[in-house]
């Protein structure tokens, strides 16, 4: 199960890397009648066929204002319960985005005997991103290296709220009265 969840992550970042928002979508800031609230919080409960198995929660921890943009920073935790065979993933994902949805910064963790960690950087002025990877448990360093950025990228966490803000659907409220 925790391979699944794996190539299920690695999917999703792989599809977000692939999809170009600036040219595939119009980008319209925040939706004057949607908004991300601080303290919002939103669980999950993943079922395998009928049996719950984990839960993925959501939480918007900060809202701030930096270089003239505003930045979120949101966090999520993905646990399968305990006492179930075969599972046992325990995950964080931590990100910063600006009003548009774009992370300017991304760390997922891997909680188990050895609890491993990947961060991205974005820096959008620069076109650069930074990545570390390692090991908490060891204190290692296995991967530290800047790439090239040609586009606005989306990582598994600012995907959802990117999303999020984009399908809501405005509801033209009507009386009528007989």
């Amino acid at each position: 199960m925790k391979k699944l969840f794996v190539i299920f992550a690695i999917v999703s970042i792989t599809l977000a890397s692939n999809f170009n928002p600036v040219k595939d979508f119009p980008l319209y800031g925040d939706f004057p009648y949607r908004k991300i609230d601080v303290g919002e919080e939103i669980t999950y409960v993943v079922k395998y066929l009928f049996i719950s198995i984990g839960e993925i929660k959501l939480k918007v921890t900060k809202r701030e204002i930096t270089n003239n943009d505003t930045i979120y920073s949101a966090i999520a935790y993905i646990d399968s319960y305990e006492g179930l065979p075969f599972v046992n993933l325990h995950q964080i994902y931590e990100t910063k985005f600006n009003a548009r949805q774009f992370p300017i910064f991304f760390r997922g963790t891997i909680i188990d005997k050895d609890t491993t960690f990947t961060e991205y950087t974005f820096n959008y002025k620069s076109k650069h991103i930074h990545i570390l990877k390692g090991s908490r448990t060891k204190n290692e360093i296995w991967t530290d290296s800047t790439a090239n950025l040609d586009r606005e990228y989306l990582d598994g966490l600012s995907l959802f709220y990117y999303a999020r803000m984009r399908t809501a659907k405005k509801l033209l409220i009507t009386h009528r009265f007989l």
